[in-house]
């Protein structure tokens, strides 16, 4: 663990998934230390959320439903466009 927040863990692992490889030393220093200070900030203000909304102001379930369906058409819209083949028209069809 390098970091602690309340009951939240920033582990090192997690860090290291993040960061690229192959940076000068001084780089990675540079945006290890970035990214905890971000981390321990995002943290403190969910913190801080949770405890001063309300129950009803912390109810996400019909926006989080609406996005996840939003994603999923998307998806789907993807992997079918994504053949083109099948979306070739002849110059017949196109007249």
């Amino acid at each position: 663990m390098i970091a602690q927040v309340y009951y939240h863990k920033l582990y090192l692992s997690e860090l290291q998934r993040d960061i690229p490889s192959g940076l000068s030393p001084e780089d990675s220093i540079s945006i290890a230390n970035e990214y905890i200070n971000s981390w321990i900030k995002e943290q403190l203000i969910l913190h801080e959320a949770e405890k001063n909304l309300s129950i009803k102001e912390k109810n996400f379930d019909k926006q989080l439903d609406n996005y996840r369906n939003t994603l999923l058409v998307n998806k789907y819209y993807e992997k079918l466009t994504s053949d083109t083949a099948v979306f070739k028209v002849s110059q017949k069809e196109m007249n």
